[in-house]
């Protein structure tokens, strides 16, 4: 059985759907269905934050994403986004404070 795994999208209308696509169909390779909860970030804020450089509200905007992942049932999730590493770390300060509310990070570049 497939681990529920959580897609952050709308960073990349194109990036969410391809990884929607490759994640099905690596799943349907392996003869199993795939466990996919899937959230929309707002671009339109992630550009203003990112713009102003304002990472700490940018991180606090994208960890608040996967905590719904998280509650919605996800135990690894995805930004299929470039995010900077000082970003990346900010995110992990986030989750690493309080261990169990959120997925398993895991980040790819896009």
């Amino acid at each position: 059985m497939a681990r529920p795994f959580g897609l952050v999208a709308g960073l990349g209308i194109g990036a969410g759907i391809f990884y929607y696509r490759s994640l099905v169909a690596a799943h349907l390779a392996r003869n199993l269905s795939a466990d996919l909860l899937l959230i929309h970030a707002d671009v339109r804020q992630v550009m203003r934050l990112a713009t102003a450089r304002e990472t700490r509200e940018l991180a606090r905007y994208l960890t608040g994403l996967l905590t719904r992942l998280a509650k919605g049932g996800a135990e690894i999730a995805t930004i299929p986004a470039f995010a900077p590493s000082d970003l990346r770390s900010r995110i992990g300060n986030h989750v690493s404070s309080s261990p169990g509310r959120y997925p398993r990070r895991h980040y790819q570049r896009s």
